[in-house]
């Protein structure tokens, strides 16, 4: 009964952790682009740009998604001059190439 105990509190704490770390990102990012309290279409774009960026998916302008396999064929291959506008393409192609499980794993793997 401890040992169940202790692992739920570890997992507990780790939860909190990871979304404590992913909230000061969003936090982060919504200075940099100048979120207030209405947003536009491009600031949104922007937002999403710098949370892919700290999470590591966007890199020079490039995609890097390594883990999902539908991803790799479909995303990737994205390019974009404005990379706000590549942030917002590969998030559409995400939520129309990914079926549900490896849209949960891309937030599991790459957005906490």
């Amino acid at each position: 009964m401890n040992r169940l105990l202790v692992v739920t509190f570890l997992v507990t704490i780790g939860i909190l952790l990871v979304n404590s770390v992913d909230m000061q990102i969003a936090h982060q990012c919504a200075a940099k682009v100048g979120m207030g309290k209405y947003v536009d279409r491009s600031k949104a774009n922007c937002f999403n740009l710098c949370q892919l960026e700290m999470h590591k998916v966007i890199v020079n302008g490039s995609v890097h998604i390594p883990h999902i396999q539908n991803a790799q064929k479909n995303c990737v291959k994205l390019k974009e001059d404005d990379k706000c506008v590549l942030a917002n393409r590969l998030k559409r192609c995400l939520q129309v190439s990914l079926n549900r499980k490896e849209l949960e794993e891309f937030d599991y793997i790459y957005l906490i």
